[in-house]
């Protein structure tokens, strides 16, 4: 048997994403290579970090000038609610409301767009933005960038099974551009899900990535996180400079939260050619 069909059967969730059918734990990630495999499929249950998802957001975002972790009357305080939009490298990111509504930002491949006007339909009073290599989700301190080096070939991988129902992997940089030498990622054996990420640099720890076991949902199959805070630190999770808080709105009992974009009823009416038209 080859050894990717061999991974595939282990996780059950190969191509598919779907839920283990039963708990892993360090003993079945004993190499770098059989870590990256599960890692890949671990991040997919991020909002953020997938390729074609369609969601309503709620994003609220602290700044502060001081690494405290104290937000007081001097920390700027932004909310919106968001309508993303990811269709491989194409990005659609819609302020329904707040300071920066009804604009809208578009991103093809490398070249992004500010958008006066924003809908299903089309889109209005478009400019370019400066073309830029960042992974970065504009004006939050979001980067899929901190989530890659998890499974790149520029870090070498060791998990340990930790407080017995969840696991512990560790990323050592060893060659790359990545600014962080160290990553620490924790998983939950059970769903193999995802839970927080600790990026260190010089040593230091600098951006915490928190995703809770209660928020998550299970669809199709395949266990979605809708709650994510990144807070970029100094040295402690709770003394920090800039936090992010990104749910996913719910419609009822259920999240507004699509893994097929043409099944989100927001987009139903949507002319799918032109959606990302950036054209006056």
């Amino acid at each position: 048997m080859k050894p990717t069909l061999f991974f595939c059967l282990i996780f059950n969730m190969c191509l598919i994403g779907t839920t283990p059918l039963f708990a892993i734990d360090c003993g079945t990630l004993n190499s770098n290579e059989k870590i990256k495999i599960f890692v890949k499929q671990s991040k997919e249950s991020n909002p953020l970090m997938r390729k074609t998802l369609s969601a309503k957001l709620d994003i609220s975002k602290q700044e502060g000038k001081a690494c405290t972790g104290k937000p007081d009357d001097s920390w700027i305080n932004k909310n919106s609610i968001v309508h993303s939009l990811r269709m491989d490298d194409s990005w659609l990111t819609y302020f329904i409301k707040g300071q920066d509504a009804p604009l809208c930002l578009i991103k093809k491949g490398k070249a992004e767009f500010k958008c006066a006007e924003c809908g299903p339909m089309t889109n209005d009073q478009c400019r370019s933005l400066s073309t830029s290599k960042s992974t970065a989700i504009r004006d939050t301190n979001i980067d899929t960038a901190d989530l890659e080096v998890l499974d790149d070939d520029h870090h070498t991988n060791i998990c340990e099974n930790f407080q017995k129902k969840y696991m512990k992997i560790t990323a050592t940089k060893i060659d790359g551009d990545s600014p962080y030498e160290t990553v620490v990622s924790f998983y939950e054996q059970e769903r193999g899900i995802l839970l927080k990420v600790n990026l260190y640099y010089q040593g230091n720890l600098t951006k915490v990535y928190r995703f809770y076991p209660k928020e998550y949902v299970n669809m199709d199959g395949e266990w979605l996180s809708t709650s994510t805070q990144v807070r970029t630190v100094c040295g402690s999770e709770k003394k920090f400079s800039y936090e992010t808080i990104v749910n996913v709105q719910k419609n009822g009992n259920a999240y507004d939260l699509y893994k097929e974009p043409k099944s989100d009823p927001y987009l139903q009416n949507a002319n799918f050619n032109i959606l990302f038209s950036t054209a006056n």
